[in-house]
């Protein structure tokens, strides 16, 4: 669902490799500028998501709920799933994902908000 918003935080930090991924999915030639290749390879994503009708929102979310799954979403990239007090094993294998550019709190949660659904946001008003 989120998807192309996480290859967009990452577009800058991974245009290399979004560029080789464009040629590889025949987006563009590799003699075409690295920039306008992860362009389209993010549109592509975005446009698989729409053609796969991968539906923009989860019913039921709200406002309300983003900080925690931001919080959530951070703790397992980032490998901070479990104490070493109540799982010392989970504790030590949890090494997080390994990422070419780590998400702030902020930026999370910006990506988590596009998933909140439409008519929760009326009802908040």
């Amino acid at each position: 669902m989120v998807l192309s918003n996480v290859l967009d935080f990452y577009r800058d930090s991974c245009e290399r490799v979004f560029a080789e991924m464009a040629v590889a999915a025949e987006l563009g030639s590799s003699s075409a500028s690295p920039r306008l290749l992860a362009d389209r390879f993010v549109a592509a994503v975005k446009q698989l998501g729409i053609d796969l009708k991968i539906p923009s929102y989860v019913k039921g979310l709200t406002l309300k709920d983003v900080d925690n799954i931001a919080t959530r979403a951070l703790n397992e990239a980032h490998g901070d799933s479990y104490s070493i007090l109540s799982s010392p094993i989970k504790y030590m294998l949890d090494t997080g994902y390994p990422t070419a550019r780590y998400m702030d709190h902020s930026q999370c949660a910006a990506i988590v908000e596009v998933l909140v659904d439409p008519s929760t946001m009326k009802a908040s008003l």
